[in-house]
């Protein structure tokens, strides 16, 4: 019979703004939202769970520095990526029966090593033996992780030039002003960022 599902998808809570921007630079984040949707409809097309569809398409937003998620996250105060994130199910999967139904999801805060902060919540809501809380924090969460097999990164890797010259402009600081102890051989970033000063991540829905 015909399925019927539905995936939504949202690229952020920013400041974009059509006047101040080309339609290649448009074209940049449709073509990412294009592949976020790709990314999750396949799930969903193959008898996948609605959470594994969300998380697909999270992921490929996570891994864009156009958006405010994993790589290009915008930095705190003190000139730091800590990435949160937060998975909310109706009921648990039919794919993992054991999970109680009382589990209704999972969320993180103060992640620093995690490539994709979307697939960790799925890894720690999935396995309530190890993550019983609702939420976990920063070392505690990505070592749980680890165990599970969710890889790391330095956090390093989050950070990019535009994002950086984003939040030193924020704080009133020099534009040209490198972040201390960071690679000076990255290649010139080939995007400029829409969503000046964002005020809102990533997510995704799936029916």
């Amino acid at each position: 019979g015909q399925q019927n599902f539905v995936l939504v998808i949202h690229g952020g809570a920013g400041t974009m703004n059509r006047d101040s921007s080309t339609p290649e630079q448009r074209a940049q984040y449709r073509t990412v939202l294009g592949l976020a949707l790709t990314a999750g409809h396949e799930v969903l097309k193959n008898g996948g769970e609605a959470m594994d569809a969300a998380v697909a398409a999270v992921m490929v937003m996570e891994d864009c520095p156009l958006f405010n998620s994993g790589k290009g996250a915008v930095f705190n105060v003190a000139g730091k990526n800590e990435l949160e994130t937060s998975i909310m199910l109706s009921k648990p999967p039919a794919s993992h029966p054991a999970i109680p139904a009382s589990r209704r999801g999972a969320s993180l805060t103060l992640l620093t090593c995690t490539r994709n902060p979307s697939q960790l919540a799925r890894a720690l809501y999935l396995a309530p033996e190890l993550a019983p809380h609702p939420m976990l924090s920063g070392a505690a969460a990505e070592a749980i992780g680890s165990d599970l097999g969710i890889g790391t990164v330095d956090p390093s890797y989050h950070w990019t030039e535009a994002r950086w010259r984003e939040h030193r402009r924020g704080l009133g600081l020099r534009r040209n002003q490198s972040k201390v102890g960071t690679l000076t051989d990255q290649k010139s970033e080939k995007f400029e960022l829409l969503d000046l000063m964002p005020t809102g991540t990533v997510g995704a829905v799936a029916l």
